[in-house]
């Protein structure tokens, strides 16, 4: 079962690679080119962000260590799991400080790669460490000017300090540089856009997180905040209702738990909400 779930993952990679082409990638992290295939599955189930998902994710870079002990980007990988398991409550935030180890594991193992202080980034945002999330994205975008995610992710942290409209041109930048980059920007947009009171903005790029990933909460939630903002209260309970199929006992203040936003006021209009709709 586990091994048709990870063909189904891997089919929606949106280029098929040759094997030469696959190594040439694969040499800038490892020569193994087993590894490079488990870490590019692992890859891929990861941006799921469903716990079953996360947890293959995690067995796939351990699989993509043991075939190299030194890829430093499958420990990135792994920092990532544990990061994603106490952002979406399937851990006590004590798993933090696992995920730090593996991300500065990474770093240390490789510190010209801008992929592992990214991954150092990421952790410390899930840590709400938002100034040193962003030194560590600052570190990465100096190694790699081009790097779209590094863009996205300080895009999503000024939201998540009350600046959104300062995270809206890295957003947009991200995307001009990753245009195949998928929900996850949309996401970033999406939210930026709901706090800054443009529902028409923030419906569309929502809309379009959820056509790459049906599955993403944080993207329904978001949208269905927006519907009610906008007075489309038929649209909202409709996301609220699927809001309830992926996540059963939804509940926003659990939710927000572990969620990496620090700014109380936007966190107070996401409740008010959410609280309206039922959820």
């Amino acid at each position: 079962m586990q091994d048709d779930l990870v063909r189904n993952i891997v089919a929606v990679l949106p280029v098929k690679l040759s094997e030469a082409e696959t190594m040439r990638l694969a040499q800038r992290y490892t020569r193994n080119l087993e590894a490079y295939e488990y870490f590019l599955r692992g890859q891929a189930a990861l941006l799921v962000r469903r716990r079953a998902q996360n947890e293959l994710a995690r067995e796939l870079y351990w699989k993509a260590i043991h075939a190299d002990p030194a890829f430093s980007r499958a420990y990135a990988g792994l920092a990532m799991t544990y990061a994603l398991e106490y952002q979406q409550g399937w851990a006590e935030v004590s798993v933090l400080t696992r995920a730090l180890e593996f991300a500065e594991t990474a770093v240390q193992m490789s510190p010209e790669m801008p992929e592992a202080h990214w991954a150092v980034g990421f952790v410390h945002t899930q840590r709400r460490q938002h100034d040193e999330a962003l030194r560590h994205l600052d570190s990465a975008l100096r190694l790699n000017p081009s790097y779209a995610d590094a863009y996205a992710l300080k895009a999503g942290i000024y939201t998540y300090i009350g600046r959104p409209a300062e995270g809206v041109p890295l957003a947009r930048l991200a995307q001009r540089l990753n245009p195949d980059a998928g929900s996850l920007y949309f996401l970033v947009l999406g939210r930026a856009y709901y706090y800054l009171g443009d529902a028409e903005h923030a419906r569309v790029n929502l809309e379009h997180a959820l056509q790459r990933n049906s599955e993403n909460l944080e993207a329904r939630i978001f949208l269905a905040a927006t519907h009610w903002l906008a007075g489309e209260r038929d649209a909202a309970e409709w996301q609220a209702n699927e809001i309830r199929t992926l996540e059963p006992g939804f509940n926003i203040h659990t939710w927000l738990a572990s969620y990496p936003m620090t700014d109380a006021g936007q966190k107070e209009k996401l409740v008010k909400s959410m609280k309206e709709i039922g959820l």
